[in-house]
């Protein structure tokens, strides 16, 4: 069973993926849409994490919205939309050093 839950975490990716798809309901999307835009490296820059998006995504302004398990990402004045597994938000070192400082003292 413990083997069984193992792979089961390693694979949870896979698991995501396969649940993009099924994503069609948009009730679960929060808050409004946040602009950011891609590089040149088609890697758009969300909550310190970097996604890799297409080629028709090339230096363009998107707006990123989220749900729990998910990022929709639109390019501005177009109906198309990419859905992809939301990966954990990343805090950067500053914030929590300063959290650490807050508590100890």
């Amino acid at each position: 069973m413990l083997f069984l839950v193992l792979v089961l975490w390693l694979r949870r990716d896979i698991f995501a993926v396969l649940l993009c798809r099924l994503a069609k309901d948009p009730r679960q999307w929060r808050g409004m849409a946040e602009p950011a835009i891609v590089n040149a490296q088609c890697v758009l820059q969300f909550e310190g994490n970097a996604y890799r998006l297409g080629a028709e995504f090339f230096t363009q302004a998107v707006e990123v919205r989220y749900s729990p398990l998910f990022v929709r990402i639109n390019m501005r004045g177009s109906d198309r939309s990419i859905i992809l597994p939301r990966r954990v938000p990343k805090l950067a070192p500053g914030r929590r050093t300063t959290k650490r400082r807050a508590a100890a003292g």
